[in-house]
Parts: structure tokens; sequence; C-alpha cells
């Protein structure tokens, strides 16, 4: 079967290449995914998948069905890169595609739009070679990821495929993990200071105030780049009614066992104490939360935190994941990804904590390059993908017809990867 798959694989090398930069050409910051969801449905379209739409958010959804949709496997990757700057880096333009010493080059090559296609032909080779068992695989191109929110992820799991009798037991993001497995990483959040007052001088000073006594607080962390654990933004003052408000947005690293609360709670507390001897007027600290209108015109609030999570690697839904890939001559190396910026992040948290689903993350590409200038993505890495990435959905479908797992959580308790690959492989 291996040897199967990898001719089959091999024949897809010309569109999936063609494929990846096409998407790069199509520009999709975040919330402005249209036309590149408008590529994707044409491709799928095109392809072996029994069904293929648009859901209310703007995900395209592409679905092989089996006998059994209660043993879904879902492959998702996101459709929005950030926006490119510091354009004289860049070597050529950041929209080109271009091919230079075989690597495709562009925004949004590893994250993640080479892991898009990769996932796509993926399933397109399991379908069209009848590969898969009973179950039903998705793939589905996703929405607002970027901003850290996960819109799309979340409305897919909570409306999108329930609505389809869908019910995925194993997600894997096509996030670049350089063709090993990603089990998770650390979170962040955006808090807000916010100050009311009648007066615009004393509202200003004490967002000063705020803002001196935060930054300090980064200093005193004693990191290499405190940066890549707390930063302070400059105060923001507005009127209304006769009131001014000043905010000091804060955004703050998430560890293993915090959660977002934990974080207002530490913000709200003696660092604000001269705020208040200043009477400076009504003091609130919450998470940041907006509006955000989607390409489709639907607007979802959120919030801005990202939630760290570990995928538990003695889940037997992982352990068949990773026999499938040692078996075919793949890297098994589990490892978190190091978000070196705040900001970064991925849907594992609201997949794994919010709906209580496993999920690995596996996708070509090099997590340094992420937001990064001369973004690229290997060709070889980019086929390879599509192998790995059709021996998980294959492995894992037929995991999930001979022995569903009941009884052993999706989120690692301890939030320790390591340990409990160590456990696994000795």
């Amino acid at each position: 079967m291996v040897g199967r798959l990898r001719q089959e694989v091999e024949k897809t090398r010309g569109e999936v290449i063609h494929l990846t930069q096409e998407l790069i050409r199509t520009p999709s910051p975040c919330l402005h995914e249209k036309e590149l969801a408008r590529k994707i449905s044409v491709v799928m379209h095109a392809l072996s998948y029994d069904l293929v739409f648009t859901d209310d958010v703007g995900n395209i959804v592409g679905v092989i069905l089996g006998g059994d949709r209660g043993s879904t496997i879902l492959a998702t990757s996101h459709m929005d890169t950030v926006i490119p700057d510091r354009l004289e880096s860049w070597h050529r333009s950041p929209f080109s595609g271009d091919i230079v010493q075989g690597r495709i080059e562009g925004v949004g090559a590893v994250d993640c739009k080479g892991g898009l296609a990769a996932q796509i032909y993926a399933g397109q080779v399991l379908a069209t070679n009848r590969l898969l068992s009973r179950g039903c695989l998705v793939v589905a191109a996703t929405v607002a990821d970027e901003n850290g929110c996960s819109i799309g992820v979340r409305h897919l799991l909570e409306t999108t495929l329930p609505e389809l009798g869908l019910d995925p037991k194993f997600v894997i993001l096509g996030e670049p993990t350089g063709l090993t497995i990603g089990t998770g990483h650390d979170g962040w959040v955006g808090v807000d200071i916010r100050i009311f007052s009648p007066v615009e001088g004393i509202a200003r000073s004490a967002g000063e105030c705020v803002f001196q006594t935060m930054a300090a607080c980064c200093d005193e962390i004693g990191l290499p780049d405190p940066r890549t654990i707390m930063t302070v933004d400059q105060p923001r003052i507005d009127s209304s009614d006769h009131r001014f408000l000043v905010t000091v947005r804060v955004t703050r690293r998430l560890f293993p066992g915090e959660s977002a609360e934990d974080v207002v709670g530490w913000l709200d507390g003696p660092g604000l104490q001269l705020a208040r001897e200043m009477h400076a007027g009504e003091i609130e600290v919450a998470v940041h939360e907006e509006e955000q209108r989607l390409y489709t015109g639907h607007t979802k609030r959120v919030r801005l935190s990202v939630t760290p999570w570990s995928t538990n690697l003695m889940h037997p839904l992982v352990g068949r994941a990773r026999e499938s890939m040692l078996a075919t001559g793949c890297r098994w190396a589990p490892n978190h990804w190091r978000l070196d910026r705040l900001g970064s992040g991925t849907a594992g948290g609201v997949v794994s904590r919010e709906f209580g689903i496993p999920v690995i993350g596996y996708g070509p590409g090099e997590e340094q390059q992420v937001h990064q200038c001369n973004e690229s993505v290997s060709l070889a890495g980019l086929v390879d993908a599509v192998f790995g990435t059709a021996v998980l959905m294959q492995g894992l479908s037929a995991a999930l017809m001979t022995s569903p797992p009941t009884t052993v959580h999706a989120v690692d308790p301890l939030g320790d990867a390591q340990a409990a690959y160590r456990l696994l492989t000795d």
C-alpha cells in the first residue's frame, strides 16, 4: 500500500505545486478571504470530493462521505495570512509565488497555504484510490485565524459539521511543523486597562502612569527578549458624552495552567494602585472583546485570547497516528511550537480545550519562517506533506472503524507532551 500511495501522491506533484502558487498569489488578509475561498471551492469541486460548500462564516468545506458519519477525521488549515510588511526586505513581491532554488516564495507559503494545498490533495488521493475506511473525511479551509480568535474553526465544530451529522474524532492542523508533529503551545491574551474620567488631563496622566508601571513589569521579566512574554501599547484616548476614556492594551503570554482570567486578576492588582490614588475615575480591567465582520457579512463577537494546549500522546488515536507514520517511513518527532512572537498561535486550543477532540499539527515549512520576510516552502517538503497527511488520514480512519477510543482524554492533563512521548517510546 505504501508504494502505491507514494506513486499516487507523486502524480499530484505538479498540481499541488501549482495550487500553492495560486494560493500565495491571491491576497487573503484576515477577514478578507473571499477571492481565495472562491478559488479553493473551484479546485475542490474539480477533485473527488462528494460535497463542497461554503458555510455561513466563509469556510470552504470538502467532504468525502463514508458509511459512518460519527467516525470522521477533520483536516483543516486557515486561508488568511498576515499583511506583509517591510516590503523593502522582500526579494520579490510577497505575492509572487515564484519558484526559486526549489522553493515557492510568498506570504503564507508556510502559514499555511502550503499545508492547505497538501491537505486538499491528500484527500483527493485517498478518495480517488478508495484508500479510506468507511468513515468520513473533512478537509476545511477556514477563515479568521490569524487574529488569534479561530472564528472559522470554532464555527465549523460548533455549527457546520453538527448540522451535517458529522462528528470529528481527530483533527489535523496544516500548520508548519517541518513535517514533524506539533503537539501544542503556550497561549496569550490581550487585556484592556480602561480609565474613565471627566477631566482630560487627569485621564491622560493616569493612562501614562499605568503605561509606565506595566512597561516596568516587562523590563523586570529579565529574559533575553521580554516581548515574547508581555508587551504594552501606548495609551489611546477617546472622548464621548463629556467623558474621556484612556485605554492601555497589555498582551501577555499564557503558560500551561494559566487562564485569561488569571492574567486579568494579576493586572488588576498593586500595579494599578498608583492610578487609583490619583482619583482618576473608574478603572476597568478586562479581556479585549470586539465585533468582527467576516467576508460573508456575518459578525462574530470575539475575545482576544489563545488558550494553551497540549495533546495527550497516550491517546489511542495519537498512538495509531504514530504507528502509521513510522510504518510508512515518515518522521514522528512530537514537539511544541515555540511561538517566539506574541500574537502567534493555532486553533489547537479551541479544538482540544473547547471541544475535547485530540489534535496534532502536521505541515510543510518551518515555524521560524512564520510572519517573516521571504517566507518560502520547499517543493520536496510540499509533496512529502501530501504523502504524510494522506498516511495520517488513512491510518486514523482505519483506527476509528476498529476500536473507537472512549476513555482517554484528548488533552494531556499535565501539559507535558515530552514526558508522555518518553512513556510511549520507552
